[in-house]
């Protein structure tokens, strides 16, 4: 009878873990309507203090992800949470700082908050 080696096991282990751990869900994904290129970036921003919500430059980015043809996005592997976050999706600017956020405009806003509950989370939205 043959038996396998550590290493194998190892091998076996690693392969079974990864085969799972493609199949979960992102923790957060969308679809942004309206996306007229491909490459457009989605920033994930995190206020600091309620002073920061709705104001350029102050959020931290947490994640970026580039937005497929099809307008599609995903953030995987977010830090787990315990409590529910608020968080900030903002498109990208051209020329603009990532956690530049367009507040001038309601019409023209290229950013949404949402509260992040820990688990998967499917938003949409429409871009000019």
């Amino acid at each position: 009878m043959k038996t396998l080696s550590i290493n194998h096991l190892i091998v076996l282990f690693i392969t079974c873990l990864s085969f799972f751990a493609c199949d979960s869900p992102a923790d957060i994904s969308g679809k942004l309507e309206g996306v007229k290129k491909e490459g457009v970036k989605v920033y994930l921003i995190k206020p600091g203090s309620l002073q920061e919500i709705a104001a350029s430059y102050f959020g931290k980015v947490m994640d970026s992800t580039v937005v497929d043809a099809d307008g599609r996005f995903e953030f995987r592997s977010l830090p787990v949470t315990e409590e529910p976050v608020l968080l900030e999706l903002a498109v990208e600017q051209p020329g603009r700082a990532p956690n530049f956020l367009n507040t001038d405009d309601p019409e023209k806003s290229n950013f949404m908050p949402i509260i992040w509950q820990g688990e998967p989370l499917q938003v949409s939205a429409g871009v000019d």
